[in-house]
Protein backbone atom coordinates (compact mmCIF):
# COMPACT_ATOMS: atom_id res chain seq x y z
CA UNK A 1 0.00 0.00 0.00
CA UNK A 2 1.13 3.31 -0.79
CA UNK A 3 0.22 6.75 1.06
CA UNK A 4 -1.83 9.15 -1.25
CA UNK A 5 -0.36 12.22 -2.03
CA UNK A 6 -3.36 14.27 -1.35
CA UNK A 7 -5.32 13.06 1.81
CA UNK A 8 -8.69 13.14 1.47
CA UNK A 9 -8.90 13.28 -2.37
CA UNK A 10 -9.11 10.80 -4.85
CA UNK A 11 -6.36 10.82 -7.29
CA UNK A 12 -6.02 13.19 -10.51
CA UNK A 13 -6.41 11.71 -13.72
CA UNK A 14 -2.56 12.50 -15.24
CA UNK A 15 -1.39 11.35 -11.20
CA UNK A 16 -3.32 7.90 -12.32
CA UNK A 17 -1.48 7.65 -15.22
CA UNK A 18 1.95 8.47 -13.64
CA UNK A 19 1.47 5.68 -11.29
CA UNK A 20 1.04 3.31 -14.28
CA UNK A 21 3.84 4.42 -16.15
CA UNK A 22 5.85 4.09 -12.92
CA UNK A 23 4.68 1.04 -11.55
CA UNK A 24 5.97 -2.49 -12.71
CA UNK A 25 4.50 -5.50 -10.77
CA UNK A 26 1.08 -5.02 -9.27
CA UNK A 27 -0.32 -6.35 -5.91
CA UNK A 28 -1.66 -10.10 -6.61
CA UNK A 29 -4.11 -8.97 -3.88
CA UNK A 30 -5.74 -5.80 -1.69
CA UNK A 31 -2.97 -6.40 1.58
CA UNK A 32 -4.88 -6.86 4.90
CA UNK A 33 -4.62 -4.15 7.05
CA UNK A 34 -5.91 -0.72 8.51
CA UNK A 35 -6.03 1.86 4.86
CA UNK A 36 -6.27 5.58 5.28
CA UNK A 37 -5.51 7.56 2.46
CA UNK A 38 -3.83 5.05 0.54
CA UNK A 39 -3.78 3.19 -2.91
CA UNK A 40 -2.37 -0.18 -4.34
CA UNK A 41 -2.11 -0.99 -7.77
CA UNK A 42 -3.04 -4.65 -8.32
CA UNK A 43 -2.74 -7.05 -11.28
CA UNK A 44 -6.42 -7.74 -13.17
CA UNK A 45 -7.90 -8.90 -16.13
CA UNK A 46 -10.15 -8.40 -19.11
CA UNK A 47 -12.80 -9.04 -16.84
CA UNK A 48 -11.72 -7.41 -13.41
CA UNK A 49 -13.98 -4.06 -13.56
CA UNK A 50 -16.40 -4.58 -10.75
CA UNK A 51 -15.69 -4.51 -6.81
CA UNK A 52 -16.36 -8.36 -6.52
CA UNK A 53 -12.90 -9.05 -8.08
CA UNK A 54 -10.96 -6.91 -5.39
CA UNK A 55 -12.27 -8.00 -2.25
CA UNK A 56 -10.58 -6.50 1.05
CA UNK A 57 -10.40 -6.41 4.78
CA UNK A 58 -12.63 -3.24 5.21
CA UNK A 59 -15.93 -4.79 5.69
CA UNK A 60 -19.67 -3.43 4.53
CA UNK A 61 -19.56 -1.33 1.28
CA UNK A 62 -22.78 0.49 0.48
CA UNK A 63 -23.46 -2.04 -2.93
CA UNK A 64 -26.61 0.14 -3.54
CA UNK A 65 -24.78 3.21 -3.82
CA UNK A 66 -22.00 2.40 -5.63
CA UNK A 67 -21.83 4.05 -8.96
CA UNK A 68 -19.46 3.31 -12.66
CA UNK A 69 -18.32 6.61 -14.69
CA UNK A 70 -16.53 5.87 -17.90
CA UNK A 71 -14.94 8.40 -19.55
CA UNK A 72 -12.93 8.63 -22.64
CA UNK A 73 -9.44 11.25 -23.26
CA UNK A 74 -7.62 12.09 -26.15
CA UNK A 75 -3.95 11.43 -25.08
CA UNK A 76 -0.43 12.57 -25.77
CA UNK A 77 2.26 10.13 -26.58
CA UNK A 78 4.18 10.81 -23.31
CA UNK A 79 0.97 10.11 -21.31
CA UNK A 80 1.65 13.61 -19.48
CA UNK A 81 -2.09 15.05 -20.02
CA UNK A 82 -5.40 14.14 -20.86
CA UNK A 83 -8.32 15.95 -22.62
CA UNK A 84 -12.05 14.62 -22.71
CA UNK A 85 -12.89 13.24 -25.47
CA UNK A 86 -16.85 13.46 -26.33
CA UNK A 87 -19.28 10.47 -28.02
CA UNK A 88 -22.16 11.18 -29.27
CA UNK A 89 -24.56 9.01 -30.88
CA UNK A 90 -21.16 6.38 -30.88
CA UNK A 91 -18.97 8.67 -32.69
CA UNK A 92 -16.30 11.17 -31.75
CA UNK A 93 -17.11 14.89 -31.51
CA UNK A 94 -13.92 15.72 -33.55
CA UNK A 95 -12.86 17.02 -36.80
CA UNK A 96 -9.93 14.74 -37.29
CA UNK A 97 -9.82 11.31 -35.08
CA UNK A 98 -6.75 11.17 -32.72
CA UNK A 99 -3.84 8.70 -32.80
CA UNK A 100 -4.00 7.88 -28.78
CA UNK A 101 -7.73 7.36 -27.34
CA UNK A 102 -8.13 5.52 -23.55
CA UNK A 103 -11.04 5.02 -21.51
CA UNK A 104 -11.11 5.49 -17.75
CA UNK A 105 -13.43 3.04 -16.03
CA UNK A 106 -14.33 3.77 -12.30
CA UNK A 107 -15.95 2.07 -10.12
CA UNK A 108 -17.29 4.41 -6.73
CA UNK A 109 -18.13 3.07 -3.14
CA UNK A 110 -18.75 4.33 0.15
CA UNK A 111 -18.36 2.55 3.26
CA UNK A 112 -22.12 1.20 5.03
CA UNK A 113 -21.55 2.76 8.44
CA UNK A 114 -19.61 6.32 7.45
CA UNK A 115 -20.04 7.57 3.85
CA UNK A 116 -17.17 9.57 4.51
CA UNK A 117 -14.66 6.85 4.06
CA UNK A 118 -14.36 5.97 0.04
CA UNK A 119 -13.02 3.25 -2.20
CA UNK A 120 -12.41 3.77 -6.04
CA UNK A 121 -11.02 1.38 -8.44
CA UNK A 122 -9.66 2.14 -11.76
CA UNK A 123 -8.80 0.31 -14.72
CA UNK A 124 -7.96 1.84 -18.08
CA UNK A 125 -8.32 0.46 -21.63
CA UNK A 126 -6.48 1.50 -24.78
CA UNK A 127 -3.19 2.45 -23.34
CA UNK A 128 -0.70 3.41 -26.33
CA UNK A 129 1.67 0.27 -27.71
CA UNK A 130 4.79 1.32 -26.03
CA UNK A 131 3.04 0.42 -22.55
CA UNK A 132 3.74 -3.05 -21.75
CA UNK A 133 1.07 -5.28 -21.90
CA UNK A 134 2.08 -6.20 -18.22
CA UNK A 135 1.15 -2.52 -17.24
CA UNK A 136 -1.77 -2.59 -19.40
CA UNK A 137 -3.50 -4.94 -16.87
CA UNK A 138 -3.10 -3.24 -13.71
CA UNK A 139 -6.03 -1.27 -11.89
CA UNK A 140 -5.42 1.39 -9.31
CA UNK A 141 -7.88 0.86 -5.67
CA UNK A 142 -7.72 3.82 -3.69
CA UNK A 143 -9.33 4.12 -0.19
CA UNK A 144 -10.27 7.99 0.58
CA UNK A 145 -10.12 8.65 4.09
CA UNK A 146 -10.59 6.96 7.45
CA UNK A 147 -10.85 3.68 7.91
CA UNK A 148 -13.19 2.75 10.82
CA UNK A 149 -12.05 0.49 13.82
CA UNK A 150 -15.46 -1.12 14.12
CA UNK A 151 -16.20 -3.20 11.26
CA UNK A 152 -20.13 -4.16 10.92
CA UNK A 153 -21.73 -7.01 11.26
CA UNK A 154 -23.39 -8.82 8.69
CA UNK A 155 -27.29 -8.95 8.46
CA UNK A 156 -27.55 -12.38 9.10
CA UNK A 157 -24.26 -13.13 11.38
CA UNK A 158 -25.68 -13.97 14.44
CA UNK A 159 -21.68 -14.36 16.03
CA UNK A 160 -19.81 -11.39 17.05
CA UNK A 161 -17.26 -11.20 14.13
CA UNK A 162 -17.51 -8.52 11.76
CA UNK A 163 -18.54 -9.08 7.77
CA UNK A 164 -15.34 -9.89 5.65
CA UNK A 165 -16.01 -10.50 2.04
CA UNK A 166 -14.25 -14.10 0.77
CA UNK A 167 -12.49 -13.65 -1.97
CA UNK A 168 -14.53 -14.63 -5.41
CA UNK A 169 -11.34 -16.78 -6.55
CA UNK A 170 -11.44 -18.43 -3.39
CA UNK A 171 -15.16 -19.40 -3.89
CA UNK A 172 -14.25 -20.70 -7.08
CA UNK A 173 -11.42 -22.70 -6.05
CA UNK A 174 -13.93 -24.24 -3.59
CA UNK A 175 -16.11 -24.99 -6.34
CA UNK A 176 -13.54 -27.10 -8.40
CA UNK A 177 -12.26 -28.58 -5.26
CA UNK A 178 -15.57 -30.18 -4.02
CA UNK A 179 -15.93 -31.80 -7.47
CA UNK A 180 -13.50 -34.15 -6.50
CA UNK A 181 -13.38 -33.84 -2.63
CA UNK A 182 -15.42 -33.89 0.63
CA UNK A 183 -16.87 -30.80 1.32
CA UNK A 184 -15.58 -30.63 4.65
CA UNK A 185 -12.03 -31.70 3.85
CA UNK A 186 -12.01 -28.64 1.19
CA UNK A 187 -12.89 -26.28 4.56
CA UNK A 188 -10.28 -27.60 5.99
CA UNK A 189 -7.48 -27.04 3.30
CA UNK A 190 -8.88 -23.90 2.90
CA UNK A 191 -9.27 -22.88 6.60
CA UNK A 192 -5.38 -23.58 6.71
CA UNK A 193 -4.68 -20.48 4.49
CA UNK A 194 -5.80 -18.38 7.43
CA UNK A 195 -6.34 -15.33 5.69
CA UNK A 196 -9.34 -12.81 5.36
CA UNK A 197 -9.20 -14.40 1.64
CA UNK A 198 -10.17 -18.17 3.27
CA UNK A 199 -14.34 -18.73 3.26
Amino acid sequence: MRPASNPGKFMTNEELLKVIKSTEIGEKSIPHGIKCDVYIVIEASDDDNGAKYFPDDCGVWDWKSATTVNQTFVVTDTLDKLRTLYIKKEQYCVKKMPSSVLTLHRYYNKWMEDNTFKKRITTIAGLPEFISVEKKMLAIVEYCGTMPTKLKKHGNLKKSEPYIRTDSKVIQRAAEMAEHEKVSNVMTKLMEDNSFTAP
